[in-house]
């Protein structure tokens, strides 16, 4: 195309990171960009446009709201009018839309931030508030009584009796709170039906 489109080429870039298309691009202000299609081309919300700046970086712009045309007023041939807003600058091929792949039990993933949160899995805390109480009371009365009371909250665990369990639970470890102390945020979590 000549014209309007002979500017800049541009990519389109989806979330997973995969190449969608490349074409010639009319940056029209902060906030718009216009895209040449063709057959091929198909810009979603979520996409990133990129183009190269005169220093090697490239200009990233997230996709909002892309709508597509087959002619414009002013005669232009099929062509994507896009609402982007302006992500930054980045060295070529980095920043911008990454993908990862997130495995194994209680995952994390911060990415310029804090990690403030509590991962609970339910049935390894139950075992290890069992295995702390083998290891902390001698009365062994006492013991049957307390993991009564830890597999009585682990079979209610999501359910209305969850509270109920709990509370009977911290009555009769009262005397060795000390020993369940650090399992008692994860045992709360559950408090929700969690």
């Amino acid at each position: 195309m000549t014209g309007l489109f002979a500017e800049d080429p541009c990519t389109v870039v989806a979330p997973d990171g995969s190449l969608r298309v490349t074409r010639k691009a009319l940056f029209a202000g902060r906030d718009l960009i216009v895209v040449a299609a063709t057959p091929d081309a198909m810009i979603l919300p979520g996409d990133e446009i990129r183009r190269e700046l005169p220093n090697g970086t490239e200009e990233v712009f997230e996709v909002i709201d892309p709508v597509f045309y087959k002619t414009g007023l002013t005669g232009k041939g099929p062509h994507y009018q896009v609402k982007v807003r302006r992500k930054g600058a980045y060295a070529a091929h980095t920043g911008g839309n990454y993908t990862i792949h997130v495995s194994g039990s209680n995952p994390r993933v911060n990415i310029h931030s804090q990690d403030h949160s509590v991962n609970v899995a339910a049935d390894s805390v139950f075992g290890d508030v069992a295995s702390a109480l083998k290891d902390g009371v001698g009365d062994p009365r006492k013991l049957e009584e307390i993991l009564a009371s830890v597999e009585s909250m682990k079979r209610e665990r999501g359910g209305a009796g969850y509270i109920k369990a709990y509370q009977h639970f911290v009555s009769v470890c009262a005397d060795h709170i000390g020993l369940v102390t650090p399992f008692l945020p994860a045992l709360t979590s559950m408090l929700g039906g969690g």
